[in-house]
């Protein structure tokens, strides 16, 4: 009888050692939370820690990181009940600190997070049968001392900025712009508020961007924005350089170039580097928007109108233009150079520096504009001769009184009209 019982014994002895212990069944609980609320399955993590919670309720490791993935799907009732739940179990100030965090943001209207401060319908004083413009002012509706004086920054910029203009503008009879209009985002904890605005009829658009800690009720920098979605500031400004760089592109048919010469590429060149430049890459400005993406508003610079223009990209939804840095080249089958075109037609007027018209007191000048293409497909330089109108005066100006073309395979002088 005595044996059975030792048998019995050790037997059960045999069955406790190989089970895990209650430590290493906490843990690895804990550690499948922590990897499911990496791989961003919440279901799954949620399981997980509140699994753990029950091995152990006095650790507060499993409370924190439950608390995180509600306050991460923004249920933050339910962060407020763990949190409580954790603080009388475990007495950690970690958890009250967090639990003051998430009570904060329970208490948020997040449907009305962003309200109009002012809304107006305004007339153009001008043509009455232009569509009426709609203005408007946001305002973020935390009680916190540093958006207050953000509500107040937004104020002073859009409404005595730029509404008071456009309603004296209506009051006298005058053009107004084309009005503004604004949108938001949450994403986690940072809110985003960006505004378009059009305070000048068909001229440029302002952006206005801000962005906030709900829960600190704070401005965040650039790189709290960025960062949130795990860009460092290098990778950031890399992909705002190869975002406003391929905009740049759209607005050009680079796959046409029949009209395109010398000077209007070199042009096209600067204002590329311009757009790509990290002067005007520092100048974007990064917002979260309605899908969780990384937007930013950039300056791109135009071929016409205005230097620049705001563009408004998608850092996670835009077609990136292979080699969108590289810049135009004159394409030619050049047997010559511009300059050795210059020449032949230098050589064939005769043309000499510094010669006076003697019935107009003009002076002449030869000057090369580029190469153009033919509707045959050939290349021609394009050289012109001009003089100086009104020379030493305000007026004064070149004005062309004949063209060349050369053959830029050739040489061959073609005459005045492009083939």
């Amino acid at each position: 009888m005595k044996k059975i019982l030792v048998w019995v014994c050790m037997f059960a002895i045999l069955l406790t050692g190989c089970g895990p212990t209650k430590e290493e069944s906490w843990q690895e609980q804990y550690d499948l939370g922590v990897r499911y609320m990496s791989e961003g399955d919440y279901e799954e993590a949620i399981l997980a820690f509140n699994a753990a919670i029950e091995i152990d309720p006095k650790r507060s490791a499993p409370y924190l990181s439950l608390a995180e993935v509600y306050m991460e799907l923004g249920e933050y009732e339910k962060a407020v009940e763990i949190l409580e739940q954790g603080v009388d179990d475990t007495e950690d100030e970690e958890l009250e600190d967090l639990l003051d965090q998430a009570e904060r943001m329970a208490s948020i209207e997040f449907d009305r997070l962003v309200t109009d401060a002012f809304r107006e319908t305004i007339a153009d004083g001008y043509d009455a049968s232009m569509k009426p413009s709609e203005w408007s002012v946001p305002q973020i509706m935390l009680n916190d001392p540093e958006i207050s004086e953000l509500n107040k920054e937004i104020w002073k910029t859009l409404y005595e900025g730029e509404i008071q203009n456009v309603l004296d503008s209506s009051a006298d009879g005058t053009s107004v712009g084309f009005g503004n209009s604004y949108q938001w985002a949450v994403n986690g904890d940072i809110l985003s508020l960006w505004i378009e605005s059009h305070p000048v009829p068909w001229a440029w658009t302002e952006y206005y961007v801000y962005n906030v800690s709900i829960s600190k009720g704070e401005r965040l920098r650039d790189r709290d924005v960025y960062s949130a979605v795990g860009l460092s500031g290098n990778r950031y400004r890399e992909r705002v350089r190869q975002a406003a760089g391929s905009k740049f592109w759209e607005f050009f048919d680079y796959n046409d170039r029949t009209d395109i010469n010398g000077d209007e590429i070199n042009f096209f060149n600067i204002q590329l580097q311009n757009t790509i430049s990290e002067d005007n890459v520092q100048q974007a400005k990064p917002f979260l928007n309605k899908a969780g993406h990384l937007c930013v508003a950039v300056p791109v610079y135009s071929m016409a109108g205005a230097d620049f223009y705001w563009q408004e990209i998608d850092l996670d939804d835009f077609t990136l233009v292979p080699d969108y840095d590289q810049g135009l080249e004159i394409a030619t089958k050049s047997g010559i150079t511009e300059e050795e075109a210059y020449e032949l037609v230098r050589d064939y007027w005769n043309f000499v520096p510094g010669t006076i018209v003697e019935e107009t007191g003009f002076e002449l000048f030869l000057n090369s504009f580029g190469s153009r293409t033919g509707s045959n497909g050939r290349t021609y330089y394009e050289i012109r001769l001009q003089w100086l109108v009104d020379g030493g005066t305000e007026w004064g100006h070149l004005s062309t009184i004949d063209v060349m073309y050369v053959d830029a395979e050739t040489g061959e002088l073609i005459g005045d009209m492009l083939p």
